[in-house]
């Protein structure tokens, strides 16, 4: 994959989250990728927790997501790529903007290992 190839992939994951879409979101994980909130300590195995994740997420419509101000950095010899971004959500009681970053480890074109680094409190689970 090209750096450009290895970004899109993050920048992918982010529209897939946004538009909550769950099989845009399925497509890009491998069945066996792990989703860390490095920052809370909690882990969720395999893709099928990660869609569970999301989507028990989205069925609460106290708060979207829409992440922007991308920055990012791919290594193509480890295949992975670092994305900080904002955070900003929506909705009766949305929490303040974040400014977050994630780690993706990428695995035969797809994203095997997400790292989420988050300031304050856990918007995604628990």
């Amino acid at each position: 994959m090209t750096r450009e190839q290895i970004v899109a992939m993050s920048t992918s994951y982010f529209a897939a989250v946004d538009a909550m879409d769950v099989q845009a979101l399925r497509d890009l994980l491998t069945p066996d990728c792990v989703f860390i909130i490095e920052s809370h300590g909690i882990t969720y195995d395999g893709r099928d927790a990660i869609v569970d994740l999301f989507t028990a997420r989205w069925k609460n419509p106290v708060a979207t997501s829409k992440h922007d101000s991308f920055a990012h950095v791919a290594d193509k010899q480890t295949y992975s790529v670092a994305s900080t971004f904002n955070a900003r959500y929506s909705g009766p009681n949305a929490p303040e903007p974040k400014s977050n970053a994630n780690v993706f480890s990428l695995r035969d074109d797809r994203i095997a290992k997400i790292q989420v680094y988050m300031s304050g409190e856990n918007t995604v689970g628990a």
